[in-house]
This record gives C-alpha cells, sequence and structure tokens, in this order.
C-alpha cells in the first residue's frame, strides 16, 4: 500500500521536484501559490529532509520567500520544521524549549511566532489549517488491509476517502466478512501512524473505546495494523456528515432548544467514554458525527488519553499529554499542565459547543494568538463567555449552565458530563435546575411552561370558582333582600286586615242601630284601612263568616 502525502503534493512530487536544490528552485517549480499551498510545500520539504539528516532551518526558507513574515501560516510550517531539526541535532524526538530559545537568539525579531510555535507544537498547525504531516497520509484506492480471509481477500477494501481526523486518514470501507451477495457492509476505517514510543498506548486507548457502548459514540468495531506497521481502528459507518457541516447547512443559526438538545446527548455519550477511563481531549465539530435522524454521534478518540494521565508500557513511560483543539481547548489544555488530561477538559470543551451552537462563534477566539491570550494565566479571561452577549434574548437558566461548564477553574466546573447532560435535560423540561436558587415566582412560571394545559384548566377552576362566589353572593344578597321586603310586605298586609275586621265591626254596630254610613264615612273606613299599622300576625276571624271568608 503506497502510502503518501496530501492529493496536491503528489502532483508536485510527480512533476520531478527535487528537496535536495535549494527551496526556491521548488517554489519555481511549482509557481506562485496561496499561503496554506505554500505551507504544505514547506512542510513536505522539512520531513524529506528531516528524514534524511538534511539541514532545514529558517534561512532556507526566509531565503526563499521574500515576504514569509507576511504569511502567517507558512511561517508557522517553516518555524515548526526548524525547531524540529534543531530538537533532531541533539537526538530529541520532539522540541524542547531550548531549542525555541535557540532560534529566539537567531530571529529575535520573530519572538512572538516561535514562542506561540513552541508551546503549541503541531496543534498550531492543525488549528490554523495545516494538519501535522504524520497525520496527512492517505493512501491509494482502492486498497485492502486486514487479516485475509478463506476466499483470499483482505477483510477490508478501502473504497473512497472521507477526510482527515485529528491523527489520521478516514476511508469507507467494504467489510467482506460480513457482507453478503446482495448486501455489502460498509464501515468507515481510519489510518493512524504509529509512533513507536506511544505504540502500546495508542493499542490500550484503541482496546477501551471498544468497550464503548453508547448510542451517542460512534462504536469501534476492529482494530489492527496495516503492512507498513500503522494502526488502524474500524468504525461503523455514520453518512450523514459532521457537526460542523451540519450547522454551516443552516447558516449558523439554530433555536436554542435544538442546541441544548444536541449537546446533551453528546454529554451522555462523553460520560460513556469517561466510565471506561477514557477521556476524548479533542471535542470539537468535526469530531461529532451527524446520523439520518440528527442524533449526535461523539468519533475520533485519536488524541485520547487515559485518565490515569500516564501510561507505563514495556520499558516506556509517556507522560506527554495532548492539547486538543484550541478552539475548544480549556485553559490547563493550553498550559499543558498535569490536569490537561482531566475528564473536566471535556466538559469545558462541551460548553464550548453549546457556546458555539448559540452564537456561531468559537468559545475561545479566532486565532492562535487570541487563544493563548484568553487563557494566559495573568492576564486572560477569568469568567466564562456568557451567551447571552452575543444572543440577548436567550435564556439566562441556560446561560448559566453554559458558564457553569467553562469555568476557567476546574474546580468551579460540572463534576461530571452526566450532571451537565442532567441540567441541560431539565432546562428544556422546564424544570428546576438544582444548584440555581429560584423564586416561587420562577418556579411557577416554569410549571406553567412545563404544563400549558393542566394549568389554563387550573386557571379555569379558579376562575369559576371566584366568578362562582360573587354569582352565588349576588344572588344570595338579592334574595334576602326580597326576603325582607315580602316579609314587611306581610305585616302591612296583616295590619289591613285587623282594619278591616275592625271597620266591619263597626259598619255592623252602625247597621244595628239603624245608622246607613254616609260616602264620609265610607272615605274615613278606606283610610284607616290603607294607614292601618303592620302587625305580625293575622287577625283572629274564627267566629266572623264574612271575614273567614
Amino acid at each position: 500500500m503506497n502510502i503518501t502525502s496530501s492529493p496536491r503534493l503528489d502532483r508536485r512530487e510527480s512533476a520531478g521536484l527535487d528537496h535536495a536544490a535549494e527551496f526556491g528552485s521548488l517554489l519555481d517549480t511549482h509557481g506562485p501559490c496561496e499561503d496554506s499551498d505554500l505551507a504544505d510545500l514547506i512542510e513536505q520539504d522539512g520531513r524529506w529532509r528531516l528524514e534524511r539528516g538534511m539541514a532545514c532551518g529558517m534561512d532556507r526558507y526566509r531565503a526563499a520567500v521574500s515576504d514569509l513574515v507576511a504569511r502567517p501560516i507558512s511561517l508557522d510550517a517553516a518555524i515548526d520544521v526548524s525547531l524540529r531539526w534543531l530538537a533532531s541535532r541533539d537526538g530529541c524526538s520532539t522540541p524542547q524549549e531550548k531549542h525555541a530559545e535557540c532560534l529566539l537568539k537567531s530571529y529575535p525579531e520573530l519572538a512572538g511566532p516561535i514562542r506561540l510555535a513552541a508551546l503549541l507544537g503541531n496543534q498550531l498547525l492543525s488549528t490554523s489549517g495545516i494538519t501535522a504531516s504524520s497525520a496527512r497520509k492517505t493512501v491509494t484506492l482502492p486498497c485492502s488491509i486486514g487479516p485475509t480471509l478463506d476466499d483470499g481477500r483482505r477483510r477490508y477494501e478501502l473504497v473512497r476517502r472521507l477526510g482527515f481526523g485529528s491523527s489520521g486518514l478516514v476511508c469507507e470501507a467494504i467489510d467482506h466478512l460480513l457482507s453478503d451477495a446482495g448486501h455489502a457492509a460498509k464501515v468507515a476505517v481510519k489510518i493512524i501512524p504509529v509512533d513507536p514510543a506511544t505504540s502500546q498506548r495508542q493499542a490500550a486507548e484503541a482496546t477501551k473505546a471498544r468497550r464503548i457502548d453508547h448510542s451517542g459514540v460512534v462504536r469501534v468495531l476492529d482494530r489492527g495494523l496495516t503492512d507498513e506497521g500503522d494502526l488502524f481502528l474500524v468504525y461503523e459507518l455514520v453518512v450523514g456528515g459532521d457537526l460542523q457541516s451540519w450547522f454551516e447547512a443552516r447558516q449558523r443559526s439554530v433555536d436554542l432548544r435544538t442546541a441544548a438538545r444536541l449537546i446533551a446527548a453528546i454529554a451522555r455519550g462523553v460520560q460513556a467514554a469517561h466510565s471506561v477511563g477514557l477521556v476524548h481531549c479533542d471535542l470539537k465539530p468535526s469530531n461529532v458525527l451527524m446520523a439520518a435522524d440528527d442524533q449526535p454521534r461523539v468519533s475520533d478518540f485519536g488524541v485520547a488519553a487515559l485518565t490515569d494521565a500516564q501510561f507505563t508500557g514495556a520499558g516506556a513511560v509517556v507522560s506527554d499529554l495532548p492539547i486538543g483543539n484550541l478552539a475548544f481547548a480549556a485553559p490547563e489544555q493550553i498550559r499543558q499542565n498535569q490536569a490537561s488530561a482531566s475528564p473536566l477538559v471535556d466538559i469545558y470543551a462541551l460548553g464550548g459547543l453549546l457556546y458555539h451552537l448559540t452564537t456561531g462563534s468559537l468559545p475561545n477566539g479566532t486565532s492562535p494568538g487570541e487563544v493563548v491570550r484568553t487563557h494566559d494565566p495573568k492576564e486572560g479571561r477569568t469568567t466564562p463567555p456568557s451567551i447571552r452577549a452575543l444572543r440577548p434574548q436567550a435564556d439566562e437558566r441556560l446561560d448559566r449552565v453554559c458558564a457553569r461548564a467553562m469555568q476557567p477553574r476546574q474546580e468551579d466546573r460540572y463534576t461530571t458530563a452526566e450532571e451537565l447532560a442532567s441540567d441541560l435535560e431539565a432546562w428544556l423540561d422546564r424544570l428546576p435546575i438544582r444548584w440555581m436558587k429560584q423564586s416561587w415566582v420562577s418556579r411557577t412560571r416554569l410549571w406553567i411552561r412545563r404544563s400549558p394545559a393542566f394549568a389554563a384548566l387550573w386557571a379555569g377552576c379558579a376562575a369559576l370558582l371566584v366568578g362562582g362566589g360573587f354569582v352565588s353572593g349576588y344572588f344570595e344578597h338579592q334574595a334576602l333582600t326580597s326576603s325582607r321586603q315580602a316579609t314587611r310586605l306581610q305585616k302591612r298586609l296583616y295590619g289591613a286586615q285587623h282594619a278591616i275586621v275592625k271597620e266591619m265591626e263597626r259598619v255592623k254596630q252602625m247597621k244595628a242601630k239603624g245608622v246607613e254610613p254616609t260616602d264620609k264615612d265610607k272615605v274615613q273606613m278606606f283610610e284607616e284601612i290603607l294607614n292601618a299599622p303592620a302587625r305580625d300576625r293575622p287577625p283572629s276571624t274564627e267566629d266572623d263568616e264574612w271575614s273567614s271568608r
């Protein structure tokens, strides 16, 4: 299997470039090129010369490129190659601080870029658009790798390049062992160049990655070695693209609930990795794949670290800790202290992903220099970035959850990814978040938003009860008033009845004397009846037949 560099550099090599010549001659052969293309050429030239023990210091590239200082990506590549050359002269596998100091003495005008390159190493190149040469290997497709099957074929046939992960080439492949005549079983295969000093650790991490069985993590199905001795990992194939492409397809704008749902699911997958003792260390949008149902799947554990921070193999102790991607790296990763392989670095990155999805901005800055300034231990950021600063309409509780995940100090962050996922799910369900103090008004508002139909029914019943009380009181008052009026009328009726009985007795007595009542007497009788005082009881007229009728 022919492993080469990137496709653009393949064409240059086929043109017969002579890396032993002056670098200016290579540029003349290639012609004008963009900053990133020039950086690729510097990277390939440096690698070719380093493998042969030839000098490739800064003078080689500055002499050939007059405007090298104005090309930041190419300058970073030249500094990196120069540092590696200085390290190789001393028999070191990686550049040390003394090599950076040596380069600084020769080129004091480049102090800033040199110190930055020394601090960030190869990750600086990958963040600037140039991936480290050891991770930029490709293959001539199609080709086959893996164990030989009974029919003589190799198990995995690589058919299409999918892209480059943080640590190797990723290809779509057919698993001939699991395929049948009517269906080709497709998988994803990543080829990782192996450093002999860390091969045991890489194998151990790959083994641990296979123990992760969670719907939020791309499963590792198999592992092995290529004919060239490089490690390959076999993953289930996820065809929906990565989170960054998904985000770009939506014009870098998603609603808050969708962002919270995605990060909660990613956090659950990260917690599954932490549970088997594996820290991702490089969480970023391109390392999260999106399934067809828009469910995120964490992938690419290529720079993952064991949670014991050091792995002791046969005669080798590896203590170099990965710093991850700069845009989402925690402060301790940038500073490369002993806590840079803690699960808390993944929690910081999860908060950074939430911030990125809700604001469209990178959490640590847009350039390597800005990232270093952001995480400077003396003058850097002391509080996490705020979602509401860029998106004022965002919910305050979600902003506080994101801020807790991205606290600069580890002790102020969530202690586990599961806690972060639980709080995001509580926010999605409109439930109180355990560590936030909330008034009864806020809790009532959450309850109303959580159960609007039941809240409306409850409010309706309350309105009916209150309204019914008012209506009942009104009619009770009206009934009482009517009862009092009826009592008064009844008493007046009793008084009139007494007056009628009295006047009839008087008429009876007048007739007994032979006196006929005159009109004046009748008017007087009528007035007596009308003006009769009210009485509580009716008259006793049992012996008066006429009155009884």
